[in-house]
């Protein structure tokens, strides 16, 4: 996938969240969009406000300003230095954690501090025999060894970022001239005030499933196609195989994590009382029509197609970056060398 086992724990963190950001900040308009498509109620036709998403971009900047089209940026970036590091940072060394079990090159008793403070495959095996073990699991692991740990730091993320969430979308879906929400301090202090802490991780069970399932529509995808792409010389690696596995990612994200994402948003948006629970959200949506749980569909696949393309390729433009000022010695290395490089400096030694 994207070779990360020459980068420490937090040099993985800071690359995706870098990545992260850049695309969050791209794309932030049609986030917007999309959640005022989401939260609005009644059937389609009926006299609603947002029609499509070139039309809600461009009422938002008509009545609201063009500032509000970034309502949120903040707390969404905030999310994604939390969220997409810890989803994306961690994938590699939860998929080889799972593959060791597997495979009998680790054990469930093994620290979990260990599985994610070190570096990938290549730097956490404890032999020789063990890495070339873990490198074929890899190479011939299947489909549900990636899921398992696209779900993994799919949940844990929402668990680290939700509160930054839910105060992102309450910016985005309020209407009206910048000011009401006065500040990103100020409205995480008024959902405790009014809500409790407990407010501030309120739709953290759709948000766990939306996010799990939209990961392995992300990670899991672009890591599969990407390779598929590669092994069958269908494309190199470069930035055209990195653009096409991101739109292909993004498509299968959203058709995943759709109706997933209405529920969430609506209920992370609504005011206090005006749901009992994540099941009656799901109930006065279904009330609307079982399209309803894909209201706001393209604007939803535009950006995190959008998204995607542009993190995937950042991600990778970024590694490579970083690679060569590692390389250039700017920077003095601190990676940990692969066991099997050690090795043959050992042999070669002796």
């Amino acid at each position: 996938m994207t070779d990360t086992s020459n980068f420490t724990f937090y040099q993985r963190m800071t690359l995706y969240a870098a990545a992260a950001c850049f695309a969050d900040t791209v794309t932030f308009p049609l986030d917007l969009a999309k959640v005022r498509l989401q939260v609005q109620s009644g059937a389609k036709g009926s006299g609603l406000k947002y029609k499509s998403l070139l039309h809600t971009i461009k009422t938002v900047a008509k009545e609201e300003g063009p500032r509000a089209l970034y309502k949120g940026l903040v707390p969404g970036l905030q999310r994604q230095m939390c969220f997409a590091s810890v989803k994306f940072g961690l994938y590699d060394s939860v998929k080889d954690f799972y593959l060791g079990l597997l495979h009998g090159t680790s054990s469930s008793s093994e620290s979990l501090a260990s599985l994610l403070f070190s570096s990938p495959s290549s730097e956490i095996i404890a032999s020789p025999h063990s890495f070339i073990v873990l490198k074929k699991a890899e190479e011939g692991s299947n489909v549900m060894v990636r899921i398992a740990a696209g779900l993994t730091t799919g949940f844990l993320a929402v668990f680290v970022a939700q509160p930054t969430d839910v105060v992102k979308i309450r910016f985005q879906a309020s209407q009206g001239v910048i000011g009401e929400h006065r500040s990103v301090a100020k409205e995480y202090a008024t959902i405790v005030k009014q809500e409790g802490v407990a407010g501030l991780w309120k739709g953290t069970t759709p948000n766990c499933l939306r996010n799990g399932f939209i990961n392995c529509g992300e990670i899991v995808v672009y890591d599969s196609v990407k390779d598929f792409f590669i092994k069958k010389q269908i494309m190199n690696d470069n930035v055209y195989c990195h653009f096409s596995s991101g739109a292909i990612a993004g498509f299968c994200a959203t058709v995943i994590a759709s109706p997933f994402d209405v529920i969430k948003t609506r209920y992370m948006s609504a005011a206090k009382g005006e749901y009992s629970s994540v099941t009656h959200v799901a109930l006065e949506t279904l009330k609307e029509g079982p399209l309803a749980f894909y209201k706001g569909f393209f604007p939803s696949f535009y950006r995190i197609a959008t998204w995607n393309i542009v993190l995937w390729i950042s991600f990778e433009q970024l590694k490579i970056l970083t690679r060569k000022v590692r390389e250039s010695g700017v920077v003095e290395s601190t990676i940990v060398r692969p066991i099997h490089a050690q090795s043959k400096i050992s042999s070669h030694d002796e």
